[in-house]
């Protein structure tokens, strides 16, 4: 689970749309927990991706928060 949530943080300050955001990820057997804030619902998606696309993911619940810039 520590290999699992290290590659998807690689994954999440690797891309452009997520990297701004301090995302949090947890793992366990698997089962990926994002947390924390993002502005958009296109970057909570980007997130929701990158996570997907780990080996050894079964599944990614969303707990992002989307707070929008004003």
């Amino acid at each position: 689970d520590g290999v699992i949530t290290a590659r998807i943080k690689v994954g999440l300050m690797a891309d452009s749309l997520t990297a701004p955001y301090d995302i949090h990820v947890e793992t366990f057997k698997g089962i990926v927990e994002l947390t924390g804030f993002v502005e958009t619902t296109t970057v909570r998606a980007e997130a929701l991706h990158v996570a997907e696309d780990v080996e050894g993911v079964q599944q990614v619940n969303d707990s992002l928060d989307i707070r929008n810039a004003d």
